[in-house]
């Protein structure tokens, strides 16, 4: 029997026409786009609301914000269960010129079966030397040592656990004429940042980071710098594109480039002298670098626009700061992973979650649980732990984070080390519904494969009543279109939820069927609401597969 959805011919025109006017197209070969194009997908509710369903294509659509949920009832939210290995901490600042070690950037190399992490270090009494007073008080002579005090290392692994810091010949320190020191800037080198190259064209280019760099030139300052490498170790600055910006405040920055919009975001610190900054009363003391901004350009070189804030504490919730954020992209959406600090704590920080469809308008959960807490007293990530770097591994994303024994305000001097925590991919911000039950409904959506796919996990309830024998919690699924007649939401004939067969159990991308039957095929290219009925489960996401995916 064949499922066909049938559209009024002046539906599917206006459909058709929308699509073309909004919808982005794929992406030709002539531009210049340094990652692949992604599905065509709507990116404004203002089309939406005007009649023009979403097309997300074949990506995992995030549902943790309301970006393409229509509808929820009896549903709250759940935070990613993330877990750090027994190994922790996997590398500690165990070298002579290592006195703190941070901001881990690990990439797996498909072809050699390396890990390869870049790390920032730090060396306290280089450090001191180059400041002409720490605090109030002047820098004792005895500090003063001819080195760096920031600089960017490498170390290689097997298996993401078990490190190795090669000694090479680049930057001696010292006495020592081998180190693991990969790159020094003009006046130290911070908060490194690296990713492959998207484009495989340029095999000198293959990594590329971006770094912050105190240049000579003072005019400059402190600048952010682009940077690549062919095998991760010899790097050259790109000094057609460097310095990025200039005049930068501290912190990280990260480029990421949106397919949807054709351009790059920079997520950064605002400059100094933004937001709501006092010089007195109150709230002088507050950091106005304790927000999070974005600025975009249409290529990775200067002429960034000014950084918008985009990310500001919920101060009728928390007394915390964004001290630092990475993100992360899955899907239709961006995942920030936030480093709250709490100044009044003297600087505790644990990391949590924010998501945004865009890159520019931010959900975040103030109220739930960290992605990553604080360790116990004693541990290696006592005091902070700082946004993680996410590395997608088979069924897991492995989070490499920088963890210190106490709070950033702590006179004791720092103590960091690196760690390794993992949760099941896509697993960032889910909704989950307890033996009551729930309902989703999502936005309209055009059917872009022959299958739809469920991102689930079914929590043991054994005193609940059974579903089909199986004492756990489930998940059904029905698909709806709107009658062009009344206007009203109707279950498609064979994609009821009467007819799904439950998704029980842990999965990954479980496939919805009806009777047993997948098959979506005779519904490509038509527009579908998509009902989840969620009982004492937790639902990550969803997303079409299989099959041509709709234009």
């Amino acid at each position: 029997m064949e499922f066909a959805t049938k559209v009024s011919s002046s539906r599917l025109t206006a459909i058709l026409l929308a699509s073309i006017a909004v919808f982005p197209m794929p992406c030709s070969s002539e531009q210049k786009v340094p990652s692949p194009c992604a599905p065509p997908c709507a990116t404004g509710r203002e089309a939406y609301v005007g009649g023009m369903p979403f097309n997300v294509g074949q990506r995992w659509v995030g549902l943790a914000d309301d970006a393409f949920v229509e509808d929820k009832i009896g549903i709250t939210h759940v935070t990613g269960h993330a877990t750090k290995l027994p190994q922790n901490p996997v590398m500690t600042a165990d070298l002579p010129w290592e006195d703190y070690i941070a901001s881990p950037s690990v990439i797996f190399d498909e072809k050699t079966g390396i890990y390869h992490m870049w790390y920032q270090g730090w060396n306290l009494t280089a450090w001191h030397s180059k400041s002409s007073h720490w605090g109030s008080r002047e820098v004792p002579k005895t500090f003063k040592k001819d080195w760096h005090s920031y600089w960017i290392a490498h170390a290689v692994s097997r298996d993401g656990v078990r490190w190795e810091k090669p000694m090479l010949d680049l930057h001696p320190y010292l006495d020592f004429t081998k180190t693991n020191i990969v790159h020094v800037g003009e006046g130290g080198a911070e908060a490194p940042y690296v990713w492959l190259n998207p484009n495989p064209s340029d095999s000198s280019r293959r990594f590329l980071m971006t770094y912050s760099d105190r240049l000579q030139d003072k005019a400059r300052g402190q600048s952010l710098m682009l940077a690549s490498s062919a095998d991760g170790v010899r790097w050259r600055v790109d000094n057609e594109a460097s310095p990025l910006l200039t005049q930068i405040p501290d912190g990280s920055f990260q480029a990421i480039f949106d397919s949807d919009k054709n351009n790059w975001l920079l997520f950064r610190r605002p400059d100094y002298e933004s937001a709501a900054l006092l010089t007195e009363g109150a709230y002088a003391a507050v950091r106005s670098n304790g927000r999070y901004a974005v600025s975009m350009n249409e290529k990775l070189g200067p002429g960034w626009s000014y950084p918008r804030l985009v990310l500001v504490p919920d101060e009728e919730v928390e007394r915390r700061d964004i001290d630092h954020m990475r993100v992360y992209q899955m899907g239709t959406h961006y995942i920030g992973l936030l480093g709250m600090m709490d100044d009044s704590l003297k600087g505790l920080q644990d990391v949590h979650l924010a998501v945004s469809r865009d890159g520019l308008q931010w959900t975040r959960f103030p109220y739930l649980p960290p992605l990553l807490a604080r360790g116990e007293k004693g541990s290696f990530d006592a005091g902070q732990i700082h946004p993680a770097y996410p590395l997608d591994r088979g069924e897991f994303t492995f989070l490499f984070y920088s963890g210190d024994v106490a709070g950033q305000r702590e006179q004791q001097g720092y103590y960091s080390s690196i760690g390794v925590a993992r949760l099941r991919r896509g697993r960032w911000i889910g909704l989950k519904s307890d033996t009551d039950g729930g309902y989703l409904l999502t936005r309209e959506l055009i059917v872009s494969g022959d299958r739809i796919e469920v991102n689930f996990q079914g929590i043991i309830a054994p005193y609940m009543k059974p579903i089909d024998g199986r004492p756990l919690g489930f998940i059904r699924v029905e698909l709806l279109r709107r009658s062009d007649a009344t206007g009203k939401l109707q279950p498609i004939p064979g994609f009821t939820m009467k007819e799904c067969d439950p998704l029980v159990g842990d999965n990954l991308s479980g496939v919805v069927t009806w009777h047993g039957k997948a098959d979506l095929s005779g519904l490509s290219g038509s527009p579908v609401y998509v009902r989840f009925h969620i009982v004492n489960s937790e639902f990550w996401g969803m997303r079409f597969a299989g099959g041509r995916q709709a234009q």
